[in-house]
């Protein structure tokens, strides 16, 4: 606790604000950030995230919570993909973000970006931006 405070003063001194996205697993740690920063990106944290998407793997409407605006987020969940047409459209519905991680096969990455996931964290960088290229996506 406080760390939040000197945190949002040195990105506002900075002019930093609008550079990156906050946020933690926590989930009382991300609604601090929040608290101390509304008008910066924050993206959702576990427990916050779980809601979402159980909810659309239900069938259900997930819950709304304006604060966040990215779904940061693992691929898959064990042998469960989590990125799914249902989600896809829900979060662009809403606005939301979804960057997912950690992607490393060629296969997936093309997928994803014929998806037009919002953006994708690997261990291979080369090969994502091979598979970038060759899809015409800009990056």
């Amino acid at each position: 606790p406080g760390a939040e405070a000197v945190l949002a003063r040195l990105l506002t001194e900075e002019g930093a604000l609008g550079r990156g996205c906050l946020g933690s697993e926590q989930d009382v740690i991300a609604e601090r950030l929040y608290e101390e920063l509304p008008d910066a990106c924050h993206f959702y944290p576990r427990d916050a995230l779980a809601a979402f998407v159980l909810a659309l793997k239900a069938g259900e409407a997930p819950p709304e919570d304006a604060r966040f605006s990215v779904l940061d987020m693992p691929l898959y969940f064990g042998e469960v993909r989590l990125v799914d047409d249902v989600l896809l459209k829900a979060a662009a519905e809403r606005g939301k973000w979804i960057n997912v991680w950690t992607v490393d096969d060629p296969a997936e990455m093309d997928r994803l970006l014929a998806e037009r996931i919002g953006g994708i964290m690997t261990d291979r960088p080369d090969l994502l931006r091979q598979r970038m290229d060759a899809s015409g996506k800009p990056g």
